[in-house]
């Protein structure tokens, strides 16, 4: 895997993110997102992962090879840990409003934290694709 490839798969992902948690979550998704179970955050979470799954197959077709296996393992990876960040960080903000700083702190930490999960999907395709 090379730095090009590296590079498009987390612009991938970070255009993804933008995409589902944006344009496509709707306010039943947010609403819904911090009451566990429930089908809002569950959708988003889909959301995200079945794009996670379209850009993973998309690579597969175009750039690099990728086991299947690996696909659909980070695919569900991605619903699960999307889902659970997204879930707890609503647990931290039921007590602030925007208007507090303590808001977006755990909102940014949200943020970082998926980010953090793209990098590391990167770095086990890169493993799997006998880079290192």
């Amino acid at each position: 895997m090379t730095l090009e490839q590296i590079l498009i798969l987390l612009i991938s992902f970070q255009i993804k993110h933008f995409i589902a948690d944006y344009p496509l979550q709707t306010m039943e998704m947010i609403r819904e997102k911090g009451k566990y179970g429930r089908r809002g955050g569950i959708y988003h979470s889909l959301i995200h992962s079945l794009l996670t799954l379209i850009i993973l197959i998309s690579v597969d077709l175009t750039i690099i090879p990728i086991d299947y296996t690996v696909i659909f393992a980070i695919s569900f990876v991605e619903f699960f840990i999307h889902y659970h960040i997204d879930w707890a960080k609503k647990q931290l903000t039921k007590k602030y409003s925007p208007e507090q700083s303590k808001f977006w702190w755990a909102t940014g930490f949200d943020q970082m934290l998926h980010h953090f999960t793209y990098i590391g999907f990167v770095w086990f395709i890169a493993i799997q694709t006998n880079v290192f």
